[in-house]
């Protein structure tokens, strides 16, 4: 009679472990392969990605340390290549973050239309909004401004 139970036991936790266990594998395969696509597209636009992020599986980000350069991408949106953005060329760089604009407390949900971009405005007055989180798409708002404040600060320091 034991020898059922344990049998019954380990196989109904072996039914809710695997599905979890598959769920996780996806997300973190999913998340190379965006990465992995990123740095090829970027090196089609003969840009060497030195270090880079990505995040929710749609959007990197990365530089290439010898020429100087940001690169952008967002999956979503289908750009058959990434952008780039020499860094020499920013004139400034900053975070819109709309969701500051929109709580009154930190128990109030997120407003459907929120964002958080990291605007980039170049010396000859263009702006390169990046963007970073979308309240229609994504889930984590404190990581992604995080991941903003992160490479507002490399822009910066390679700035000076």
């Amino acid at each position: 009679m034991d020898m059922k139970i344990l049998i019954t036991g380990i196989f109904l936790t072996a039914l809710f472990v695997v599905p979890i266990l598959y769920v996780a594998l996806r997300e973190k395969n999913k998340g190379k392969y965006v990465l992995k696509t990123f740095t090829k597209l970027a090196k089609e636009s003969g840009v060497e990605i030195q270090s880079s992020d990505s995040w929710n599986n749609n959007y990197c980000i990365g530089t290439d340390v010898a020429s100087i350069q940001l690169v952008y991408w967002n999956r979503r949106e289908f750009l058959p290549s990434p952008l780039v953005i020499p860094i020499s060329n920013i004139e400034s760089a900053k975070i819109y973050d709309s969701t500051k604009s929109s709580k009154s407390n930190g128990n109030t949900p997120v407003p459907a239309n929120s964002k958080v971009e990291l605007v980039i405005r170049m010396k000859n007055k263009d702006e390169n909004r990046l963007l970073f989180f979308d309240a229609t798409r994504d889930s984590d708002l404190a990581q992604n401004i995080q991941l903003a404040e992160k490479w507002l600060g490399i822009i910066e320091s390679k700035q000076a």
